[in-house]
């Protein structure tokens, strides 16, 4: 697709992400490029939430104190994640992904939730 074509379909929005300016217009290819990048860290990190949760189902205790306890797990991971990134050259850190990050776990954790209490439902 061109970058003309692109400028047509892509919404007219800019905001400020970290120390830059997402404008979706002026940059269509980094908009995309960005939406793609966060989409991915809200599946690994929900990823990781629905893995963790499922590993803790054998175990005893309340569901919510297992999920709060994946939350927890998935916020410790993502901050050193982040940290990480500022320690390497050519690499930001950004509290905001922390942010994308627990988002994404919080919603699959959520739809597994659900999921768990449909099952104990059916008959």
């Amino acid at each position: 697709m061109s970058e003309q074509t692109l400028r047509q379909v892509v919404p007219d929005v800019t905001f400020r992400y970290h120390k830059s300016v997402v404008d979706a217009k002026r940059n269509p290819y980094g908009f995309v490029e960005f939406l793609f990048r966060k989409a991915a860290h809200l599946f690994v990190y929900g990823m990781l939430a629905v893995f963790a949760f499922v590993a803790l189902l054998p175990y005893r205790g309340h569901v919510a104190a297992k999920a709060a306890f994946v939350l927890a797990a998935v916020a410790a991971t993502a901050l050193v994640d982040e940290w990480n990134q500022l320690q390497r050259g050519g690499r930001t850190g950004a509290i905001q992904d922390v942010f994308v990050d627990l988002t994404g776990a919080a919603v699959a954790l959520l739809v597994v939730l659900l999921l768990v209490k449909s099952r104990r439902r059916a008959p």
